[in-house]
């Protein structure tokens, strides 16, 4: 799942309204290897902008998460703060970090947990998918479907909805017509946006348990580079 996790080859009711269709990529959790290669979701780059000013480095900068300005070179790579009363370069103050453990085996199972969680889920979302499929353009207004097929009335009486054996017109139709369309075709619209929140509901877990593997894959690769060759 995970970013992979599309709305692909979506079904389509009798309308034409799309129907969330969900497909789970990876039965369990992928490897744990620390190599940006095998990130979900791969770091997005710096969004680099220039503000014109020549005096550093051509006037680039990025925008923290606070909203401030931090000058940069042309890559998004931070530049040294220069006192502009001495002109020297300035250490920045060293970060606190708070000492911290990550055990990259149990997001692995946590992941796994996910995963076979949503695959049953999916299971069930298709199978109630292809019932509501099967039934929308009846279940509404009628007891059954096969009081919707049309059929060849001959019009002597005898039929199945002749109770009082008063013969009906003759011709082919149904013996329960929609009474009321406008207000089907809103019940079916109504159903369909359910069916895309609980659909969007799983695809927002199968990409939780992408950022899970995320997570995983950048501690192991912390681990991979402060080993020295």
């Amino acid at each position: 799942m995970g970013d992979k996790d599309d709305l692909i080859n979506p079904d389509q009711n009798k309308d034409g309204d799309q129907l969330v269709d969900l497909t789970q990529l990876w039965p369990t959790a992928r490897p744990v290897t620390g190599l940006d290669s095998d990130l979900v979701i791969p770091p997005k780059p710096p969004v680099v902008q220039n503000d014109g000013d020549i005096k550093r480095d051509g006037g680039f900068y990025v925008v923290d998460d606070k909203g401030q300005h931090i000058a940069t070179d042309k890559d998004g790579n931070p530049l040294p703060v220069i006192d502009p009363g001495t002109g020297e370069i300035v250490d920045p103050p060293m970060p606190t970090i708070t000492e911290f453990k990550a055990n990259v085996a149990e997001i692995f199972d946590f992941e796994n947990t996910i995963l076979k969680a949503t695959n049953q889920a999916i299971d069930d979302f298709e199978k109630f998918k292809n019932e509501r499929l099967e039934n929308e353009t009846w279940i509404f207004f009628a007891k059954n479907k096969e009081g919707t097929i049309p059929y060849y009335h001959s019009g002597l009486g005898g039929n199945q909805s002749d109770q009082d054996n008063t013969a009906l017109p003759e011709g082919t139709y149904a013996d329960v017509i929609d009474p009321d369309p406008a207000k089907t075709t809103d019940l079916i619209q109504t159903q369909n946006a359910l069916m895309q929140a609980i659909g969007g509901a799983i695809e927002r877990v199968g990409q939780y348990a992408g950022k899970l593997n995320d997570a995983a894959q950048l501690y192991a690769g912390a681990d991979r580079a402060a080993w020295i060759d």
